[in-house]
């Protein structure tokens, strides 16, 4: 009988369980002559007698009643909470009614100071054992649901006393505290009905007629098993793109558990689909205007190849130009070819040379230095974009292509 029906097997264990636990007390304080011991046995030997039948009244309230005859699954945690409070409330009643003088007093001050310390203690353990009641009294998911919890999506495979575990389509279990269920936005797939929609963007070109369009996707979620006839599927233009006209192909799957694989049959058949009504996939279109730079100034000559412009001081916006003759910067028109107009530099504070079709920059022994890209340098060869800071001015070397 046990092998046929295993879950009768548990509803005795735990009274036998009881009696024997009771049995062992009354031996215990029967040797041990304690004052009133037999009150204390015989209000053990009750509450395990009534514990022992509430039990298997409980048992078969969840097993046979509910679970069975309506179909009802309860969570194991909501039993487990009825039977420990029952427990208690009949071990106290029945120390009350065996033992003569017993007083609820003490007990309730111990009481009430250990509930204080465990209270403080154990604040998140209550909080997600108070939280996993609520779950299991208002049942918002229930086992084998898909949910999203937060930003978490999974199927859920256990609801405890403490935590929800979710196991992801990656086959990972994330274990979230009970608190935090209770707490967070709940989304749930699969209750009060299997009934999910699904919505697959697809982008056409502007030279497919809308009733096409709309005839070929329908043709394509007719081809997939797995999405339901009724509701049936529908297209939507959700919008005008660069390039494409955005249409919407909304279906209603309930195999939730094969989303994935529904979704991706869909999507192949809608490329064979369009395939079939000649319509093709449109690609971006981008216009790139190529900007030429500045126009060469009046007087500059095809040999110029690059130039200097200042950014920074007393000739900002100006452009110098650079042929292969060396060129020095400073202050003044008679000692360099490149007047700064600045004060506080050199006469002759640096100079610009080409060897072999590159350019060096040489300070000449300036009094605050010459830098390049921020850098103080006595010799440095120049690429096109570096930027030379002498005293207030500042200047990028530029190489200039001329058409």
């Amino acid at each position: 009988m046990f092998g046929q029906r295993p879950w009768f097997a548990q509803w005795v264990k735990s009274p036998f369980q009881f009696f024997a636990f009771s049995g062992s007390a009354w031996l215990f304080f029967h040797y041990a002559r304690l004052p009133g011991w037999e009150g204390y046995a015989a209000a053990l030997v009750a509450a395990a007698a009534l514990g022992g039948l509430v039990h298997v009244a409980v048992s078969f309230l969840f097993t046979v009643s509910f679970s069975r005859r309506r179909d009802i699954h309860l969570p194991p945690l909501l039993r487990n909470v009825i039977l420990g409070g029952t427990y208690l409330i009949i071990l106290v009643v029945a120390l009350k009614a065996s033992v003569p003088g017993f007083s609820l007093s003490p007990l309730l001050l111990a009481s009430g100071v250990l509930s204080l310390v465990l209270g403080l203690a154990l604040q998140d353990v209550l909080s997600n054992l108070i939280a996993g009641i609520t779950i299991s009294v208002e049942r918002p998911l229930r086992k084998d649901d898909w949910v999203t919890i937060g930003d978490k999506h999974g199927k859920v495979a256990e609801i405890t006393w403490r935590t929800t575990k979710l196991l992801t389509r990656q086959l990972d279990y994330v274990v979230i505290p009970n608190r935090k269920v209770a707490e967070s936005e709940l989304l749930n797939h699969s209750y009060p009905v299997p009934l999910h929609g699904e919505r697959v963007d697809v982008g056409l070109p502007y030279s497919t007629l809308p009733t096409i369009a709309e005839e070929a996707l329908l043709e394509a979620a007719s081809q997939v098993q797995g999405v339901l006839s009724n509701p049936g599927p529908s297209v939507v233009l959700r919008g005008f793109g660069d390039s494409s006209v955005d249409y919407g192909l909304c279906v209603c799957v309930e195999d939730y558990d094969n989303l994935g694989g529904i979704l991706s049959d869909l999507r192949k058949e809608i490329f064979y689909s369009l395939r079939r009504y000649g319509v093709t996939f449109p690609f971006p279109t981008r216009t790139l205007q190529v900007y030429p730079g500045p126009p060469a100034p009046a007087g500059w000559k095809e040999s110029y190849r690059h130039r200097l412009h200042a950014l920074e001081g007393a000739r900002s916006g100006e452009f110098f130009p650079l042929a292969e003759e060396p060129v020095r910067l400073g202050r003044g028109e008679e000692s360099c070819e490149i007047d700064l107009r600045d004060l506080a530099i050199s006469k002759e504070h640096a100079r610009i040379s080409c060897q072999d079709g590159e350019y060096f920059l040489e300070d000449l022994a300036s009094r605050h230095g010459t830098f390049v890209n921020g850098k103080k340098a006595e010799r440095a060869k120049l690429g096109s974009g570096d930027e030379i800071r002498i005293g207030e001015s500042r200047l990028r070397f530029e190489k200039i292509e001329l058409g």
